[in-house]
């Protein structure tokens, strides 16, 4: 995520505005699988649609308190991985990239 491409984990929790950026993108990554048809879903298993979706839902919790360290592993762990995924859906289904993931 370009967010957070040259940051350590001690900078990105010093940084309210890349929390807030990453927060707000993770977030609405949750809300788009929210909104794909469950037969797109079903055709790509491997993908865990579900705990993306509630990706906002763990990250903010306890009167709205961000888990820093989860908001991070997703950043350099999953969204890597996931990004992956949709090109390859995205190949798939026919679809060009413009190479935004």
């Amino acid at each position: 995520m370009r967010y957070t491409a040259d940051l350590t984990f001690q900078d990105f929790a010093a940084n309210v505005e890349k929390q807030d950026a990453v927060v707000r993108r993770l977030a609405v990554i949750g809300e788009a699988v929210k909104g794909l048809p469950e037969d797109f879903r079903a055709r790509y298993p491997e993908i865990p649609w579900r705990s993306i979706a509630g990706a906002r839902d763990v990250l903010v919790h306890e009167y709205f308190r961000v888990d820093l360290e989860l908001a991070w592993e997703m950043v350099q762990t999953e969204l890597p991985r996931l990004a992956r995924q949709v090109r390859a859906i995205m190949a798939a289904e026919g679809y060009a990239s413009d190479g935004a993931l």
